[in-house]
């Protein structure tokens, strides 16, 4: 596993060798990981609804440049969070999954977002 994090701007989604990215949304910094997840996720129901649980490369770093941009853009860090969730800092961490339906969006506990909820407005919050 890779250890480096990079600044969001420096990320390939696209390329096919990375297997996960990890989204620190304190700062906007990413990890991203050659290796595949070691955590269950039932991509085969997930596959029944492709259209409300996976996003293309470019979906994905057009979500994650919104959240930066509506959340404070630079700033030192910031408690991230989408208006509508109730995610109490489940979003500190975004992970995101390639499989071969396309890219899973997840919070910190893996848990997958739907299209619905990526696409909730940023709320307003706190910033450092």
């Amino acid at each position: 596993m890779q250890d480096t994090w990079k600044p969001l701007s420096e990320i390939d989604f696209s390329d096919e060798k990375i297997l996960q990215f990890h989204v620190d949304t304190r700062d906007f910094c990413v990890n991203a990981n050659t290796e595949p997840t070691s955590h269950k996720i039932n991509i085969e129901t997930l596959s029944k609804y492709k259209d409300r649980f996976f996003f293309s490369s470019d979906e994905v770093e057009l979500a994650l440049q919104r959240y930066f941009a509506d959340s404070g853009g630079a700033k030192k860090w910031r408690l991230f969070s989408l208006d509508g969730l109730d995610d109490n800092w489940k979003l500190k961490y975004i992970r995101i999954v390639r499989t071969p339906h396309g890219l899973l969006i997840m919070n910190k506990e893996y848990h997958v977002l739907k299209r619905s909820e990526v696409e909730l407005p940023v709320k307003k919050g706190i910033f450092g």
